[in-house]
């Protein structure tokens, strides 16, 4: 109908300029997009790519947040730890290891009940310091180290190992660390 209209009336000026008044007419009469119009299935692009990229950052906001609260866990349970350490009376009896071990089942426990996960020896490390009798009354202290290597929430080693054919295993796991000393009660 458009193509009939330009054929059957007065041409614009601008389109008999341009040499150009054919094609539009004939764009339009076949439905296509003309000058200023996007073509179509455009909008579909756009949208899935905006929805792409969105749903990226989703998890990769998702995926920091976790890591954010295993921090505050594993910063948590070394509190905790040296807290226990400080208080425990197996290191003023001269039993070391009984101290250490119940430093080490506090700090599990504390991991456990926050985050619902177990400390294994693949997984974690915890090194406590045992104070030092060599040092004056009131300036002993307990440290205690927490290392836990937290599994990627998000599985892009994974992802970009199978892309690449590489050795990514470090995107596998992240590791969080968290130390904290207290003084000795005696």
């Amino acid at each position: 109908m458009v193509a009939r209209w330009f054929t059957n009336n007065k041409i614009p000026q601008a389109f008999k300029r341009w040499g150009c008044w054919r094609t539009v007419a004939l764009k339009a009469a076949k439905g296509q997009a003309s000058e200023g119009q996007a073509p179509k299935g455009q909008a579909m692009v756009e949208l899935c790519g905006s929805v792409i990229i969105f749903a990226i950052m989703a998890a990769l906001m998702t995926s920091l947040s976790i890591m954010l609260y295993m921090q505050h866990v594993v910063i948590t349970a070394a509190r905790e730890g040296a807290r226990t350490g400080a208080v425990n009376t197996a290191f003023a009896n001269n039993n070391e290891q009984a101290g250490i071990n119940a430093v080490n089942s506090k700090v599990t426990e504390v991991i456990q009940q926050m985050a619902g996960q177990s400390l294994t020896s693949e997984n974690s490390e915890i090194e406590v310091m045992a104070p030092d009798d060599s040092e004056p009354y009131g300036e002993r202290t307990v440290r205690v180290t927490v290392t836990y290597n937290m599994t990627n929430p998000i599985p892009i080693g994974s992802f970009i190992e199978g892309m690449s054919g590489g050795d990514h295993s470090g995107l596998k796991s992240i590791p969080i660390t968290a130390s904290a000393s207290m003084r000795y009660e005696e």
